[in-house]
């Protein structure tokens, strides 16, 4: 399994079935897993920890899940899971607008858990694998992939996991055309090639605000997607 040597990892479930599938999988390698059965224990506990993988069970006892997710992202960049027995497009759409990375509907085996897992380290930390640029710059905008750091002149600018992906996707292609279905399955995968283009949007916005002066570098095409193309003074 790809990762670091060891992680912080909080389940906020309270499915024994579940718990003991997440032992399974990440007791070795002096890895802390933190158990959580309510919504509000999850927001305590990251405001005062760090994590690399939060997993979210929509039905909790105290509040939504969703709700739960989006007030978890504004405190972590965490890979955040959400867990449902539920299926239909519109919950998975609803989960990625939370700010979750991935979607896994119950029930689900150790293989496949394995697999989104590996697949989420993939795409953040080797997605420039064999280039030897670490960092790209426009005008006064840096990514340096090396630290996955983004700056805006001497400021750093705080990204999520999937604003990240997406800026350095579009930095690397400097006039390529991306249309929102591309986006969706380079960044989110096969699975989530049918959810609606939205969630696309929804991250451009967001990304946008956080670039402030530069956010004009990222323009839409209109009836097709997005492109970076920062104009010069």
């Amino acid at each position: 399994m790809v990762s670091k040597s060891a992680l912080n990892i909080l389940i906020v479930d309270m499915e024994t079935a579940m718990i003991m599938l997440f032992q399974q999988i990440f007791s070795t390698q002096r890895n802390e897993m933190l158990l959580v059965t309510s919504g509000e224990e999850a927001l305590l506990l990251v405001k005062e920890k760090e994590f690399d993988f939060i997993f979210i069970d929509i039905q909790l006892p105290d509040r939504d899940g969703f709700e739960i997710c989006i007030e978890i992202r504004k405190n972590t960049k965490a890979f955040i899971i959400i867990l449902t027995g539920v299926t239909g497009e519109e919950y998975k759409v609803k989960g990625l607008e939370a700010g979750a990375d991935d979607y896994l509907v119950k029930p689900f085996g150790i293989h496949e858990l394995k697999a989104r897992i590996d697949a989420l380290y993939r795409r953040l930390y080797h997605y420039d694998e064999g280039s030897p640029e670490n960092i790209i710059r426009h005008g006064d905008l840096e990514l340096d992939s090396s630290q996955n750091l983004v700056r805006v002149g001497n400021e750093k600018v705080n990204l999520t996991n999937k604003e990240y992906e997406l800026l350095k996707l579009l930095m690397k292609n400097r006039g390529q055309v991306f249309s929102r279905q591309q986006l969706l399955e380079k960044l989110w995968g096969k699975d989530f090639a049918e959810v609606h283009t939205r969630t696309v949007d929804t991250h451009i916005k967001t990304l946008r605000v956080k670039l402030k002066n530069e956010s004009q570098s990222i323009q839409a095409v209109w009836g097709i997607g997005y492109k970076f193309e920062r104009k010069e003074n």
